[in-house]
């Protein structure tokens, strides 16, 4: 499947937001969380179409 791979740091903020993306571009990510005892495993892959 052709796309991108956008790499963000690691934050331990409560919520992120993706900016400039492409309205009827399908992006697909996987997140994982940061905490006390360290970083999580991966979530499933999501996606969504951007509007």
């Amino acid at each position: 499947m052709p796309g991108a791979v956008v790499l963000t740091l690691q934050t331990t903020a409560s919520y992120g937001t993706f900016a400039n993306l492409t309205p009827g571009v399908i992006y697909t990510v996987t997140v994982n969380v940061v905490g006390a005892a360290g970083p999580s495993d991966w979530s499933q892959v999501a996606s969504q179409m951007a509007v």
